[in-house]
């Protein structure tokens, strides 16, 4: 099989905020998330994630595209246990400096940009201390 014949797929690098989002922030089957910077506001604008399901309003949880630090921190620091992303191809670690891009699809999900293979998925891990959490 030569080069030209082989399929690769290219992940995307950082995307816009889709506004509507796919997947449910929430606990939904269906899609019910909306990021507050597509939803027209009386007075004070909201902030973050919306749930469509309680009449819009904002819960509280940053939007992934917008504020994907905020959501990295709300999302994966909810625990005691200290979170660690990894390269997926690998499983070793990424750089704490790397942007993680995140995609809107029927589930989210996330890459970052290595800097010798370029866009790769990345898995975040939840490292248990002193024997876990029965220790």
């Amino acid at each position: 099989m030569t080069a030209p014949d082989m399929i690769t797929t290219k992940l995307p690098g950082k995307e816009a905020c889709p506004g509507h989002l796919e997947w449910s922030a929430f606990g939904a089957s269906y899609p019910d998330t909306v990021c507050a910077s597509v939803i027209e506001w009386e007075g004070e604008p909201g902030w973050g994630l919306c749930d469509a399901d309680d009449d819009f309003r904002p819960r509280d949880m940053p939007c992934p595209f917008c504020d994907p630090d905020g959501f990295i921190d709300n999302h994966w620091a909810v625990s005691d246990f200290e979170t660690v992303i990894l390269w997926e191809s690998d499983e070793m670690a990424v750089h704490p400096d790397t942007e993680i891009h995140f995609h809107d699809g029927k589930a989210l999900w996330w890459t970052a940009t290595h800097p010798e293979r370029g866009e790769e998925r990345v898995l975040f891990r939840s490292l248990m201390e002193d024997g876990g959490p029965w220790g």
